[in-house]
């Protein structure tokens, strides 16, 4: 014996959303597939429009629709039956920004997209999810933008999956997991800035002047650039250069040695110190940090505790201006590996100490970029975009589409962490300026 309860039943855009409608029915039935062919009638549904209601007639697996034997007393309401608003069957209002694939093979996993794109685009939170390339039923080939997010639609899409795409399972899959996949695409998107080392035989007055017509939201100033500058200029001055272009200053890069001997470690506390004033009266978040020339795997113990201890008296001070620390990844450093930054992180334990992810380097080290970018996010404030290859050696000065590194799974995924920091354009080769301008071109996509 089978029963179906109907009370209220669902209409419109179910089941990721819909309204309900008192309907006071409960079928009871002794076959399946009686029952479904009985509750299809009730919604004005032609059950040769309904393929597993086909399929179960053809294997003989219940009565045909005219044997059926009816009791009860709502025969009126099935004779008459009753009428539903029907979910979305197709995609009726595109965002800007987003392709579907559909080879009209699966429409089940078209009608999950669909009614979990219309419940996303009525939810308050929604917000057009950008560059997206959606894909439903078995496909054989795919193609996306550069830019593009990629969603995947059941069970069919399986063989184009990878770490940079979302892919939803299900045969069925739920409209409301594409509701959920949707909403969560919606990023903010990262700022670029020009790392001024780029040009680093320039005076830091010409880069400004070179720099701030080309669209950059900001200069992160290398910490040389800034000191010989203030030898024959004012910060008051530097400000109102940057000014004439609307550029912020995110990250101050001087350089710091805290795994040394005592006259180095003075050093680099009255460097703190001082470029702490510098940032504070450039309106600057963020000083850039080298742990100095030891790498995670050599450093003894004391090196460990030492920096440790520095950059936890570095975080305070820092404080008291509203300034940060932000450790670089970077080879032969302690930070030169995913796991030794996190455990620097979670060492130095300060709110204002963070990460500067030059992700290239870890790249270089070995690691994942997309993986590393997952496992630091809850820290990073700051990345570092530069490129390389290697011929004998390592090589910077190869732009961010042309080197070893393939950027866009990156960053796909730095949008899709939400990142709204900067990403500063780091280079180490020739003409920089016309780096400047590719460059800038090339993380525009992907914003």
């Amino acid at each position: 014996m089978l029963s179906g309860q109907a009370i209220w039943s669902l209409q419109g855009n179910f089941p990721s959303e819909g309204n309900p409608l008192l309907t006071e029915l409960i079928l009871v039935g002794d076959n399946a597939l009686a029952v479904d062919l009985v509750a299809a009638k009730l919604m004005k549904i032609d059950p040769e429009q309904v393929p597993f209601l086909i399929g179960g007639q053809a294997r003989g697996l219940g009565p045909a629709s005219e044997e059926i034997e009816i009791i009860g007393d709502k025969k009126d309401v099935l004779a008459k039956g009753i009428s539903f608003v029907p979910p979305e069957l197709e995609f009726n209002n595109l965002p800007e920004g987003m392709r579907v694939v559909d080879r009209g093979v699966c429409n089940i996993c078209r009608r999950a997209l669909a009614s979990g794109l219309a419940a996303a685009q009525n939810s308050p939170e929604y917000q057009d999810p950008g560059r997206v390339l959606a894909a439903v039923g078995p496909i054989e080939s795919l193609d996306p933008q550069p830019g593009e997010d990629v969603l995947l639609v059941g069970n069919g899409t399986a063989a184009h999956r990878s770490s940079d795409r979302t892919w939803l399972p299900g045969c069925l899959p739920l409209a409301g997991q594409c509701k959920r996949a949707l909403l969560s695409l919606e990023r903010g998107n990262y700022k670029i800035s020009y790392c001024s080392i780029g040009m680093r035989d320039l005076p830091l007055e010409e880069v400004i002047e070179l720099i701030g017509p080309l669209g950059y939201e900001g200069l992160e100033i290398w910490g040389q650039h800034l000191e010989n500058y203030l030898k024959s200029h004012s910060l008051e001055e530097l400000k109102a250069a940057l000014a004439k272009f609307d550029l912020a200053v995110p990250m101050i890069a001087p350089y710091f040695n805290l795994v040394a001997g005592a006259e180095e470690l003075a050093k680099s506390r009255e460097d703190a110190r001082k470029f702490i004033g510098y940032a504070q009266k450039l309106g600057c978040p963020w000083i850039r940090v080298f742990t100095g020339p030891q790498g995670s795997k050599e450093a003894a113990h004391w090196m460990w505790a030492q920096a440790t201890e520095e950059l936890k008296q570095f975080a305070v001070w820092g404080r008291e201006a509203a300034v940060g620390f932000a450790v670089e990844t970077h080879q032969g450093q302690l930070a030169d590996t995913v796991g030794s930054t996190l455990r620097l992180i979670l060492q130095v334990d300060e709110g204002n100490f963070r990460v500067n992810l030059d992700i290239h380097n870890l790249f270089a080290m070995g690691e994942d970029p997309v993986r590393a970018l997952k496992l630091l996010a809850p820290y990073l404030v700051h990345v570092h975009a530069k490129n390389g290859e290697i011929k004998e050696r390592l090589r910077h000065g190869i732009s961010l589409a042309e080197g070893n590194m393939d950027y866009q799974p990156f960053l796909q995924e730095l949008y899709r962490q939400n990142f709204a920091g900067f990403v500063s354009v780091e280079w180490f080769g020739e003409e920089p300026m016309e780096n400047a301008i590719s460059e800038l071109a090339y993380l525009q996509q992907f914003q």
